[in-house]
């Protein structure tokens, strides 16, 4: 693989998870590729998110929002998930969404100079900040472009990963097939061209989202782009994984004869 493409980190895909994985990579000095098959790299389900983001009420504990969470859950919610984005959600948004990448976020109309706080779903508190009724966008759009313009980033965009690359399976040494399963990079397709290339990383991060592709609900308002595929090509222990949270909203499905 003399002429395979080399990088430090390969972030496969472009939505909010993969963007926080390039940035804070690239931040730390890692050259890092960002691959999507989209055409456009913003067509993501980040950039078809409406309602708002979770921040934090007035004098509110992180204990509260576990409460809401465990409660709207019904039993299936993880605790341990919950505390933990109860206590790291919020100083994470200031400091990256708000601090760093400067999403243009509602102001209060009320309190000059804070931001409007709103409650939706299962929040019993007022902690929701929002862009109008497009946050996915303002959000996928602000960072996105901060992303893009990094000196450590490359896009690749209409490129679809179709295998993970790793030591025990693609290496010309024999013996390698004993070695741990270790995650190497990826075989792209370039769909502009119908060719196969690879990409050889330190690091490899799926977060292409998409499960909703594969969920007994077809009719989702999940982006074109966001397919499952990636993750149908990734044994357990070959690769970093991206958290991945699976939404669907009532209001996307409709009732067919069949239902």
């Amino acid at each position: 693989m003399n002429d395979a493409m080399k990088t430090d980190v390969l972030v496969i895909g472009s939505g909010l998870g993969g963007l926080a994985a390039a940035w804070d990579a690239a931040k730390r000095g890692c050259a890092v590729t960002l691959l999507t098959r989209a055409s456009n790299p913003q067509d993501s389900n980040t950039y078809r998110a409406q309602g708002g983001i979770i921040y934090r009420a007035k004098g509110e504990s992180p204990e509260q929002l576990v409460t809401d969470i465990l409660s709207a859950g019904a039993g299936l919610s993880s605790p341990a998930a919950a505390s933990l984005l109860s206590r790291e959600g919020p100083r994470l948004v200031k400091e990256i969404l708000i601090d760093e990448i400067h999403v243009p976020f509602d102001p209060s109309p009320a309190h000059p100079g804070e931001l409007d706080l709103t409650s939706e779903a299962g929040h019993s508190l007022q902690r929701i900040i929002h862009y109008k009724d497009q946050t996915g966008f303002a959000i996928e759009r602000a960072f996105f472009e901060r992303v893009r313009s990094h000196a450590n980033v490359k896009v690749i965009s209409n490129a679809t990963a179709v295998d993970l690359l790793t030591a025990s399976h693609h290496s010309v040494e024999p013996t390698d097939v004993y070695r741990p399963l270790t995650c190497v990079g990826a075989y792209v397709l370039d769909q502009t061209t119908g060719k196969i290339f690879s990409i050889l990383a330190k690091e490899t991060i799926l977060a292409s989202g998409g499960l909703g592709a594969c969920s007994f609900i077809r009719r989702t308002h999940r982006a074109r782009a966001a397919t499952v595929s990636p993750w149908l090509i990734a044994p357990e222990p070959a690769a970093s994984t991206c958290s991945t949270y699976n939404s669907t909203q009532p209001r996307c499905l409709r009732r067919t004869a069949a239902s």
